[in-house]
């Protein structure tokens, strides 16, 4: 999966082998191939763990040096 997910890897093999990670929300491989800024978008149901907690909200890790805010008032028990 490495020689897939470096920049001179092809992305139509990339793809296909990283698909089943991706439908389950996890776009870490993707993050680090194409960049965030290209692979995440608004209301995107994304994989991560909890790097922070503050008054600002929660911090979550979803990549490699990518992390996103969910604000309070978007935080659910559900």
């Amino acid at each position: 999966m490495w020689n897939l997910t470096k920049p001179d890897g092809a992305s139509a093999h990339f793809k296909t082998a990283d698909q089943k990670r991706q439908s389950n929300g996890n776009y870490r491989n993707a993050i680090l191939k194409y960049g965030a800024k290209l692979v995440l978008a608004k209301n995107s149901l994304v994989l991560g763990y909890v790097t922070n907690i503050s008054k600002a909200g929660c911090f979550i890790q979803v990549g490699h040096n990518t992390s996103i805010r969910a604000g309070l008032n978007e935080l659910s028990d559900r």
